[in-house]
């Protein structure tokens, strides 16, 4: 490990710290350092799997779901590795596999330059690296390639969305590769984010509809569409805000975006499940927040028994300022005649939904655990 390599990984473990730790968030005041176990006598539980999670800047983390111990990924310190990437400004981007624990797909934008000229447009490198760091395979292309490529569930193709020319509208491209690099299908889009089904169908939104594609294709097949009444609520004039489908490919987790209620900051303080031909839809959970009611990032435990979701968030007082991260929750997925509260107060949490608490330092130590989310860090549960 070199000396620069060092300071850097102690300054984005100071940096992420400084987010979870900070005061603030919802509920009736911050937990403990160490909180005393609220998860009936074992810590989360004996969830089984894995949460993938990219820091702020660079480097890949794992977290047993049952321990809450933290392992880095070796070789993910990308941002040093100016022979593979040499521009020096790029941004990077990673995703796992979904339902998969043997490789992971990363994204560095702005990676290099087409051609010796400093003034030719830049690319985007793309790879794929397994658990031991190994860099599997790569794909340098011009344009930028957003946040949110993924590899498909069996690892034979890889679909992303690439901007030609940043900036100019109506430039954007959702493509598929195959492993071997080359395009298979692509059209026009700008949804920004989709999920792989586990027939090779791309599932994205569209307002307040669910569009599924051809076959390893990026051609629209058919379209799902939620109705004007959801359990009580108009939710006419929403959209889909964040989503997430089962393992099993059986059950969709989603929240909407409150464009019914002009007075709302943030949006989705409502989890809704449905099954994924669009029948039995149901409140989920709920955010008992007195701050800002959200829930986001949702990802399904492997069995499919179990979504976790970050709740809660609290803005820095300006754009230079940090926020105080929300905090991570584990809710049942069966249907058990009830809506799960969302809350670090024990008297308003449902007592079926589980404090996730992992290591507050991103290590395997386990001398300090919190129930904070990771700042900015999307979580990605896989096996």
């Amino acid at each position: 490990m070199t000396k620069e390599y060092k300071y850097q990984r102690i300054f984005i473990i100071f940096f992420i710290t400084l987010i979870i730790g900070c005061g603030g968030g919802g509920g009736s005041g911050d937990e403990p350092v160490n909180p005393p176990d609220s998860n009936g006598g074992t810590l989360n539980k004996n969830l089984s799997g894995k949460l993938y999670f990219q820091d702020y800047l660079q480097y890949v983390y794992l977290i047993d779901a049952s321990t809450g111990l933290v392992k880095y990924i070796q070789n993910t310190d990308w941002n040093n590795q100016r022979d593979r990437f040499p521009s020096g400004v790029s941004t990077f981007y990673s995703q796992a596999r979904q339902n998969n624990g043997t490789e992971f797909l990363m994204v560095a934008a702005d990676c290099n330059h087409s051609n010796p000229d400093p003034l030719s447009p830049m690319m985007s490198c793309i790879a794929i690296q397994d658990y031991e760091g190994n860099y599997l395979s790569q794909m340098n292309i011009t344009g930028v390639v957003s946040n949110g490529a993924r590899l498909s569930p069996d690892g034979q193709f890889i679909a992303f969305y690439r901007d030609l020319d940043e900036g100019r509208s109506g430039q954007e491209w959702l493509e598929i590769y195959n492993r071997s690099w080359e395009l298979v299908s692509d059209k026009k889009d700008s949804s920004k984010k989709f999920v792989w089904l586990n027939n090779g169908v791309l599932m994205y939104t569209y307002n307040r509809h669910f569009v599924f594609t051809e076959r390893h294709s990026t051609n629209d097949d058919y379209f799902l569409s939620l109705p004007d009444i959801i359990n009580g609520i108009d939710v006419t004039g929403s959209t889909l805000d964040d989503y997430a489908i089962s393992p099993d490919n059986m059950q969709i987790a989603f929240t909407l975006n409150k464009k019914w209620d002009p007075s709302a900051r943030f949006s989705g303080d409502i989890l809704f499940i449905m099954n994924s031909d669009g029948t039995n839809i149901r409140k989920l959970a709920i955010s008992m927040n007195d701050t800002y009611q959200i829930i986001d990032d949702i990802t399904w435990s492997p069995d499919g028994r179990w979504v976790m979701v970050k709740e809660g968030y609290t803005a820095g007082q300006d754009d230079n300022a940090l926020g105080t991260a929300g905090y991570l929750y584990v809710i049942p997925t069966e249907d058990l005649g009830k809506v799960f509260q969302l809350s670090i107060a024990d008297s308003e949490r449902s007592p079926e939904v589980i404090q996730f608490q992992h290591d507050r330092n991103l290590t395997e130590s386990g001398t300090l655990m919190t129930t904070r989310a990771l700042g900015r860090s999307t979580l990605e549960w896989i096996p």
